[in-house]
């Protein structure tokens, strides 16, 4: 419960003799729906009922990872009991020695639930027997033994995980995930470690997450493919590589790696980017200005205001702190005697 897993190996200790046609089927969606049930193998008495009973080819060589098959080698008489019938959906294809790494294969051998369907015994000469001349009262006695089925399987964990376990309140099995990946499958970079996308271990690459450089100010990020191709995010290691972006900047920070300080706030020259509190409130008075420099905390001042902290009239406006532009009237001389006046000549 809790994984999709590869039934990779299935043992059962039943009398061959009484197989005489039988379905194996899984689902993968823990639904426990039988219309969601997909076939994976069919075993049957002979090639006819093959072909017959589900219109497949009897022993077929393999081909594909993901090819349905139907096979006739445990409908001998012998053993009379205590036969065991071995059955593995990964043994033999093609991406048998590298199903880590064969998208078709794992998704073929994945399943939540496993049904196994039996359709008819298989009794002495029974098969020569039409529906017809055959005797209820005998029929209605017919039963399958089974001692013993064994499941195994492997936990998937898209190569970031040496084991599973089901240590966990719900005793489902999850993945003892690795390389800073999270989920029950280990199918996701865990919180702060979104640097590069997610990518399931190579054989040659564990495709580790890398934890995202947000300068000490924020603890998680996403990836985004764009950013990666402006080369827009700094890594750890300094360089303008991957695509993460910070989230919830604290400290009065922004930017895509916390880097510059939000509106309203400066970083003194010579204070650290990762500084705690390095990002100070600018000098400036919201009414004249919008924002400062940083590392100078110069103010931004709106159009009508002048000087590194807003402290004048830009040109072409007067009376501080208001700073109201100043009037055009065509062929007008203003008197040096009229004190607006004079204000205007001196600006």
């Amino acid at each position: 419960p809790g994984q999709r897993c590869p039934p990779c190996r299935q043992k059962q200790d039943l009398h061959p003799k009484a197989l005489g046609i039988k379905a194996l089927e899984k689902q993968s969606d823990h639904t426990l729906s039988p219309d969601k049930l997909y076939l994976s193998l069919y075993f049957a008495h002979s090639r006819r009922d093959c072909v017959e009973q589900f219109g497949q080819e009897a022993n077929m060589a393999i081909t594909q990872d993901d090819q349905m098959l139907c096979v006739t080698e445990y409908s001998r008489i012998v053993p009379l009991e205590n036969g065991e019938i071995v059955v593995s959906l990964i043994n033999g294809r093609p991406g048998a020695k590298m199903f880590a790494f064969s998208d078709t294969l794992r998704e073929f051998t994945k399943a939540t639930n496993i049904r196994l369907r039996f359709l008819r015994t298989n009794t002495l000469l029974g098969h020569l027997i039409s529906k017809a001349e055959r005797d209820p009262t005998v029929t209605r006695r017919y039963y399958y033994s089974i001692k013993d089925i064994s499941v195994g399987g492997r936990c998937v964990c898209n190569g970031h995980a040496e084991a599973c376990s089901a240590d966990n309140p719900e005793k489902q099995f999850r993945c003892e995930c690795q390389h800073h990946t999270c989920g029950d499958t280990c199918n996701r970079c865990c919180a702060g470690y979104n640097q590069r996308r997610w990518r399931p271990a190579g054989q040659e690459q564990h495709n580790e997450c890398e934890a995202c450089n947000c300068h000490g100010h924020a603890v998680d990020c996403y990836y985004d493919p764009d950013v990666e191709h402006q080369q827009a995010s700094l890594n750890s290691k300094g360089v303008y590589a991957g695509g993460g972006v910070c989230i919830n900047c604290q400290h009065n920070t922004a930017g895509v790696n916390c880097e510059k300080c939000a509106k309203g706030y400066f970083r003194p020259h010579g204070v650290p980017v990762d500084a705690l509190h390095g990002c100070i409130p600018c000098s400036c008075d919201p009414e004249r200005a919008d924002d400062c420099d940083q590392g100078s905390g110069h103010c931004h001042c709106k159009p009508n205001f002048s000087g590194d902290y807003c402290e004048t009239c830009a040109d072409g406006y007067y009376n501080f702190p208001f700073c109201l532009r100043i009037p055009v009237f065509p062929n007008y001389t203003p008197s040096p005697e009229d004190p607006v006046a004079g204000n205007i000549k001196g600006k």
